[in-house]
């Protein structure tokens, strides 16, 4: 049995197991997410199970060798795995000693590396770094598990490793959250061109319904709303908090969804969180991703039409099937063909924006494709030129991943009316109207 609190904001997390078997599952589950340049510092009383956690995590990385604690030679290095594994134990040498062993070209090298005891050599670890402490509980196997992420690239691998132990249903797992995650759970979105509103009990879709009529949406959210509770044999007092979808996306349509979760939670006096459309939108096209766990994130950017050959989109990478992932750029209004573009050759060198990101085993763009044909398929073949697996999946967006995104987020419950639609740029109108009102302040 594997039990996880989960920390209010930032902050560690604290993990009880009561089986060493349970460390093991932690460590496989860890190792497939890190890429290069990863730091794991491990630290622990004698026993408490560091080796046997490093020797999980070589097994989940892919090394076929025997693992054994380096204690005399401090360093000894796996080649043949996903990722060059660097596995150390520091519990002989000193600080000053460490110092001389030229550690920094494996931290920050190609391979990922594993410090047991690390500790003892603090001052010479980078300044980002994943910390895992292993104490011994009161249970002859069980274990207190302790993760402290340095760094915002380590709060990310934390969040991507613990929703990995979430979603395997054969864990056996029972997950604490800090403050209570809502059981029932309205979710909501009316960003684009479907209206889709689902309920959501215990992480499972009780009810649903999904309407392609965009121009009704007004008309009808609130009807299916009352239809999906009765669906769901649920009053509206029986909701414990609402997701909702904020865009970006049609402005009217964002508009509606989130008045109507605003109106809803202040009234039932339930916590609300908001969610971003396009990161439902990625997860509502995780067909297109490859069965079994990925050795490697893939990219999936969904896309939605946002005129004059512009898409409101954003890129995720996601491990192990749909369960995991991170925000690799913020939602935007972008040119389709430039972004395309700008996708393949980060595939290919590895960088984004100017910084350094894993490779994706392959790159995906789902949402509303349909139109953008032409584009994908040029995108498609100079994706192959560059060695990168492209491919585009048309989907619709579907409110039950908004909901799912939104059991792992932040609920709001003083801060309600502090959820607004996310337009990523003002309306063709409004901005219009702000520039003659520019032009005619100047005169």
């Amino acid at each position: 049995m594997i039990r996880i609190d989960r920390p209010d904001s930032g902050g560690c997390w604290q993990i009880q197991v009561d089986h060493t078997t349970d460390t093991d599952r932690l460590a496989a589950k860890l190792a497939p997410l890190c890429g290069p340049g990863t730091v794991v510092a491990l630290d622990g009383d004698l026993g408490a199970g560091k080796t046997r956690f490093s020797q999980a995590f070589a097994s989940g990385l892919g090394v076929q060798e025997t693992v054994n604690s380096p204690t005399f030679t401090i360093i000894k290095q796996y080649e043949q795995a996903q990722l060059p594994l660097y596995h150390m134990d520091v519990y002989r040498i000193t600080e000053a000693e460490a110092g001389e062993l030229g550690l920094e070209d494996y931290f920050y090298g190609e391979g990922i590396t594993l410090v047991e005891w690390a500790e003892r050599i603090v001052g010479e670890l980078p300044e980002e770094y994943l910390h895992v402490r292993i104490m011994r509980n009161e249970q002859e196997d069980g274990r207190d598990i302790t993760i402290e992420p340095r760094g915002e690239r380590y709060e990310e691998l934390s969040e991507r490793w613990v929703r990995s132990l979430e979603s395997d249903a054969n864990s056996g797992m029972q997950v604490r959250h800090a403050g209570q995650t809502p059981s029932r759970i309205l979710a909501l979105d009316t960003s684009t061109g479907m209206l889709s509103a689902v309920v959501l009990i215990d992480g499972q879709v009780a009810a649903e319904r999904h309407s392609e009529a965009e121009r009704n949406h007004s008309i009808r959210l609130v009807p299916a709303i009352g239809e999906l509770l009765d669906e769901a044999g649920l009053a509206p007092t029986d909701l414990e908090g609402i997701a909702v979808g904020t865009g970006p996306g049609s402005y009217t349509g964002v508009r509606i969804a989130v008045t109507v979760a605003k109106t809803m939670a202040w009234t039932l006096g339930i916590p609300l969180v908001r969610v971003s459309t396009l990161a439902a939108l990625a997860l509502s096209g995780k067909q297109a991703l490859k069965n079994g766990q990925q050795s490697a994130s893939v990219w999936v950017a969904p896309i939605l039409d946002a005129r004059r050959e512009n898409v409101y989109t954003g890129l995720y990478a996601l491990w192990d099937g749909a369960a995991n992932m991170q925000n690799l750029s913020g939602d935007s209004n972008r040119q389709l063909k430039q972004w395309l573009d700008k996708l393949v050759q980060a595939a290919a060198e590895g960088t984004l924006d100017g910084v350094t990101v894993e490779r994706p085993s392959e790159l995906v763009v789902v949402g509303e494709t349909e139109r953008f044909h032409p584009q994908l398929q040029a995108a498609a073949e100079r994706a192959r030129q560059a060695g990168i697996s492209f491919s585009w999946q048309q989907c619709r967006l579907n409110a039950a991943h908004a909901g799912a995104l939104g059991i792992m987020s932040e609920w709001l419950r003083d801060g309600v009316h502090e959820v607004v639609p996310n337009y990523t740029q003002l309306a063709e109108a409004e901005a219009k109207l702000l520039a003659n009102r520019a032009e005619r302040d100047g005169r």
